[in-house]
């Protein structure tokens, strides 16, 4: 697992992103800053195998993923749910 990041907005849900080579995706947590624990949000397929790396753009709305097959780049929007970013 390649660690993406945590989104703590104290104006939102806090977030933690992670590249999957396991499963070939982006997985999603939400993450409780009070009892410290990660819940399961989703697990968005990359599209490819292997996923590499992974970068917000710079306006936070569009993740990119390099896979290493097909030695490709993927951009995945987001939607909001319940206050917490989630790709598709």
């Amino acid at each position: 697992m390649h660690v993406e990041g945590i989104d703590s907005n104290e104006n939102e849900a806090a977030q933690f992103y992670a590249s999957n080579r396991g499963n070939d995706s982006i997985a999603v947590f939400g993450v409780d800053r009070v009892k410290g624990t990660l819940s399961t949000v989703q697990f968005t397929p990359t599209l490819g195998k292997t996923p590499q790396n992974s970068v917000f753009d710079p306006t936070g709305n569009t993740v990119l993923v390099a896979n290493k097959e097909p030695d490709r780049i993927n951009a995945f929007g987001p939607f909001i749910w319940e206050g917490v970013r989630s790709f598709s």
